[in-house]
């Protein structure tokens, strides 16, 4: 078995997915050939604008219609699978396959190559990911709620939990002085903007990084923005310097369900961080008390003093849930996957 994984051409935390998928394959000793999608996605939008303001400058009144994402995604993944059979490849992974086209996993079929997908946006894309998983071998899916669904649509599919990176989460860094009380990066949505505004921080040196720039400009939040987006390895070293790290599940869309951790609060809880979060059924499986839960914003911010108040309780939380993650790494996760592999390709369930 030689496997090519196709990158999901996003830049962020799909993107440490493939990154850790890779690393976790390459550890249980498969040899993996890579396909970076990214990169190729954005040359190509910026190829195909060019060649079209060029044709309108030379043929006025005679050019091209404007290049579409289609038409840039097209272009993006063209040569997926000269790669795949250049390599002598028997199968290729997908991380997320919203920006490939359902035809080139025709067209890899056709090819004699087995297709396997690992579905990173289940339950908040799934209408889309059901679609695609109808069309490949097998699947994996972070969400373990969603299992039912995918496997009246493949029956090959394995529930896959998220996992932390060795060398990464759990590289020990000293942090002899904490920068700030509070930590949250992440996305946000109206509804998060609205809680954190909720919350009195008087006193309380809050940190916020992700996609700030969505804050509005009259928001009391403006104060405590410190930076955007963050690159993975940088997070872990801003993490560990706080006090308290936020985590926040995403909400699923009316009709769907989520149960399972995301993979923020295992990355951090695997760096020795003291982590809290909104309520999903796996924390309690996974974390027990190590990892406390909130509910109302009123509810955090009484949990955010008590903890900011005694240190050796937020010591105990965060050594307590690093301990139950230290299993869940992404060498695990791979195994899981050539275990998975090897069965189905064997004609089983």
């Amino acid at each position: 078995m030689k496997i090519l994984v196709c990158h999901p051409g996003a830049s962020w935390a799909t993107h440490d997915v493939y990154t850790a998928v890779v690393e976790g394959l390459r550890a249980q000793g498969a040899q993996v050939v890579e396909w970076r999608l990214d990169g190729r996605i954005e040359r190509w939008h910026s190829f195909l604008h060019y060649l079209w303001r060029k044709q309108r400058r030379e043929k006025q009144g005679q050019h091209w219609p404007k290049p579409s994402a289609a038409d840039t995604l097209h272009m993006a993944t063209t040569g997926l699978i000269e790669r795949a059979l250049e390599k002598h490849c028997t199968d290729l992974v997908v991380v997320s396959a919203m920006f490939l086209p359902p035809e080139k996993i025709a067209l890899a079929k056709r090819a004699g190559l087995r297709v396997w997908m690992l579905c990173t946006e289940t339950p908040y894309d799934i209408d889309d990911e059901l679609r695609l998983a109808a069309l490949v071998d097998g699947v994996w899916t972070h969400e373990r709620a969603a299992l039912e669904a995918f496997r009246a649509a493949n029956p090959r599919t394995a529930y896959l939990p998220h996992a932390w990176r060795p060398g990464v989460h759990d590289v020990a860094t000293a942090a002899p002085v904490q920068p700030c009380d509070v930590l949250f990066c992440g996305s946000y949505f109206a509804e998060r903007i609205a809680w954190f505004e909720a919350i009195d921080w008087t006193g309380i040196d809050l940190h916020l990084h992700g996609t700030t720039e969505l804050i509005p400009k009259s928001s009391p939040l403006q104060a405590y923005i410190k930076g955007g987006l963050v690159p993975n390895a940088e997070l872990v070293r801003l993490a560990k310097t706080a006090a308290v790290t936020i985590n926040f599940f995403r909400t699923p869309r009316a009709g769907h369900v989520a149960e399972s951790v995301n993979p923020r609060i295992v990355e951090m809880t695997a760096a020795g961080c003291c982590v809290i979060t909104d309520h999903r059924a796996e924390v309690a499986e996974w974390f027990g008390a190590s990892v406390p839960t909130f509910t109302t914003p009123a509810e955090a911010g009484a949990l955010i003093r008590a903890l900011l108040a005694d240190p050796l309780r937020r010591q105990a939380c965060a050594t307590q849930a690093r301990a139950r993650v230290a299993g869940a790494n992404w060498h695990a996760r791979a195994q899981q996957m050539m275990t998975d592999l090897a069965r189905w390709t064997r004609g089983g369930e």
